[in-house]
């Protein structure tokens, strides 16, 4: 029929081989577009995940969406440390599962205080830590969460030795200064480190240590107290320097 010629005639089978090649092509477009986004997930994930091997994960994020935290920043951070008494004696007493698990218990513990008091943990070394307040972003309240922390990190510690059946009774030392540092992330790009560099962090370690002179557990500095307006529940205790220090630094310890 004239109708069914005009339809197989040369020219539509060529409309119909340009629309089919044109169909292919947008897909091979579309194929090709998803499979480069495919392997830019891949390898953005899986950046993320190198990150968070060995950077805190409230840091993580930052890290990806720029170069800011490569590069660092100074700003005003609260500082805690927190140390596990005579650790020495105690690894002396415990075969190495034992001691793994006291001290896997002890670390489980900084994190649960941590993380309900917004702290952000720097880094675990050995039987101690170092938590910090402040970063990513300064807020008012970050000296307060810094000692309600401590607070909290020896409430755990006592329902810990309530609720466990371990012989060994466990003890910790902290401290915690307020002050201008810098943070930033440093490193190569297989083992990158996130640090808090300044002298804030050698007063607060210096704090921590402290406590075995005083006999506390738990001092903080002035500047702590003060900013987190607990004058009226702390008393000073020394205005002496610190070891190792030449400036005085005045140490605060609870009022029982």
């Amino acid at each position: 029929m004239p109708g069914v010629e005009r339809l197989f005639s040369l020219l539509p089978s060529i409309m119909r081989l340009c629309l089919i090649l044109l169909t292919g092509l947008a897909s091979v477009v579309v194929m090709w577009r998803a499979r480069s986004l495919l392997i830019q997930a891949e390898k953005q994930a899986y950046a993320t995940a190198a990150l968070a091997r060995f950077l805190p994960p409230e840091i993580v994020p930052l890290v990806a969406e720029g170069d800011e935290w490569i590069q660092g920043r100074r700003q005003v951070v609260t500082v805690l440390f927190v140390d596990i008494r005579n650790s020495t004696q105690i690894a002396e007493g415990l075969d190495p599962k034992a001691l793994s698990q006291l001290i896997s218990s002890f670390r489980r513990i900084v994190q649960r205080a941590a993380k309900e008091n917004g702290g952000v943990i720097d880094k675990f070394i050995g039987d101690g830590a170092m938590i910090v307040f402040g970063v990513p972003d300064p807020s008012a309240d970050d000296a307060r969460r810094g000692l309600n922390c401590a607070r909290d990190i020896l409430r755990l510690i006592a329902e810990w030795h309530i609720d466990s059946l371990t012989s060994h009774h466990l003890t910790v030392g902290l401290g915690v200064h307020r002050g201008k540092v810098y943070c930033g992330i440093i490193g190569h790009e297989n083992r990158r480190e996130f640090t808090i560099i300044g002298d804030v962090v050698n007063v607060a370690s210096r704090i921590e240590q402290a406590t075995k002179q005083f006999r506390v557990p738990f001092l903080a500095s002035r500047d702590v107290v003060s900013a987190a307006n607990e004058g009226d529940g702390w008393e000073i205790i020394s205005s002496e320097p610190l070891r190792g220090k030449q400036d005085s630094v005045s140490l605060m310890a609870p009022k029982i």
